[in-house]
């Protein structure tokens, strides 16, 4: 640590060397020569500085020393003196060190959410199991398992509402509990199901949430209006909450959740105990939320409600993750390379179509009717097959009205999996 220090106390002595850059710099590279063939070495210095700073602060930069150790020489007597003297010895530096920022940061444009490791126990009893996920970019993420599996857990120490036996949450690339409010700015959570005073309105009860979340005065009223229209709440923002459906007040939670406009949105059950309009009303509400370029982590034991509105699925038991993929490549991979998908048409089904269908496209293996407008279809190959079958049928002018991964597939790995565990 004595080196780093000393590493650290000599940024201030770096000077920058411009020479021109190659023709054909590799991409990494790039951004480095470019950075540096700009008669401002003073901006890329402090830049660099910036990154070796958030390593230090972090205990991080050790992975790097080696690097620093190449470009340096150690004088009798004297402490450790950079000696980058040219183009090409700064802009490597500088390239690994973004490299290695941005690798342990996800990608700066896109939202994340990583656990490296992460353990929680409770005296002998462990709820969370080693748990190594990385979950990147604008998507839905269905987070399965039964009840104790540990869902809550994981949303809570990615909140920081409780703190890990061992491991490291990560949003944005950043330590949840070392740098609490940087990490959790840009997130939305909706972990259990917090309680609305019910003599309070909506709009005065999210007035104190954009106040206790920092929201400006002068967009608060602004935001509050956004988030209720996003939820739908409109007509009933200035009516009393203790006279609301459960569905509506969880429709207000997830409008507080919304206030500080969040990248990422962090939701536990949010359908548990409504009644099917609630229900339907929530899943509506997430879904419309998946484009508008957000992570949505939502944790669910409901199969249908995640086969719905998820783009991809981890599946947890016993604090141990037993996968994370794509729904398509979940089901596929459980189930001999077999996906299933239930098809909905307008109108009500002929007898032949099940025989026609099964016979005219190629890697259909069956189609067997789930009622007279709907059809389970199981076929063998990944996204051009689907895209063939869903072509066929238009082509059959059988009036589709739906098509989408048949919840009972899922439902199938995700038994086969828990019983695995047991």
């Amino acid at each position: 640590m004595t080196g780093l220090r000393v590493l650290s106390g000599r940024l201030s002595h770096l000077r920058w060397t411009q020479h021109t850059p190659p023709t054909t710099p590799a991409r990494a590279d790039a951004t480095c020569y470019e950075s540096l063939s700009r008669n401002d070495s003073d901006r890329v210095q402090a830049r660099t500085a910036t990154i070796v700073t958030h390593f230090l602060s972090e205990s991080r930069l050790s992975r790097l020393f080696p690097l620093w150790v190449g470009s340096c020489r150690v004088r009798p007597g004297q402490p450790w003196r950079p000696i980058l003297n040219t183009y090409r010895a700064h802009a490597t530096l500088l390239t690994a060190l973004t490299r290695e920022f941005v690798g342990e940061r996800g990608r700066l444009n896109e939202p994340s959410i990583q656990a490296v490791g992460l353990t929680k126990r409770y005296g002998s009893f462990t709820a969370l199991d080693s748990l190594n996920l990385n979950v990147e970019g604008s998507k839905c993420v269905g987070f399965l398992g039964p009840n104790g599996a540990g869902k809550t857990t994981t949303l809570k120490l990615f909140t920081d509402l409780i703190r890990a036996s061992s491991g490291e949450a990560l949003v944005n690339g950043v330590n949840v509990h070392t740098r609490k409010k940087k990490a959790l700015e840009s997130v939305g959570t909706l972990i259990e199901t917090p309680e609305i005073y019910p003599s309070l309105t909506p709009r005065e009860a999210l007035s104190m949430v954009a106040e206790t979340r920092g929201v400006p005065a002068a967009e608060r009223k602004k935001r509050i209006e956004d988030v209720v229209t996003e939820v739908r709440m409109d007509e009933w923002v200035d009516k009393r909450v203790g006279k609301f459906s459960k569905g509506m007040k969880q429709r207000i939670n997830i409008a507080a959740a919304l206030l500080s406009d969040p990248r990422i949105f962090l939701l536990d059950e949010p359908s548990t105990g409504l009644d099917p309009r609630g229900m339907s009303e929530v899943r509506d509400i997430v879904k419309s939320l998946k484009g508008k370029q957000r992570l949505i982590f939502m944790s669910s034991h409901l199969l249908s409600e995640v086969t719905d509105i998820c783009d991809e699925v981890a599946m947890i038991d016993h604090g141990k993750l037993l996968v994370y993929d794509t729904l398509s490549n979940v089901t596929s991979r459980f189930s001999g390379g077999e996906n299933i998908v239930e098809v909905g048409f307008l109108r009500p089904l002929d007898g032949g179509v099940n025989g026609r269908i099964a016979s005219g496209v190629p890697g259909v293996t069956s189609a067997e009717r789930v009622d007279d407008r709907t059809l389970r279809i199981r076929f063998n190959g990944g996204a051009s097959t689907q895209e063939r079958l869903l072509s066929n049928l238009v082509g059959m002018n059988l009036g589709v009205i739906s098509y989408k991964p048949a919840s009972s597939a899922l439902e199938d790995v995700y038994l086969s999996l828990i019983k695995d565990t047991k």
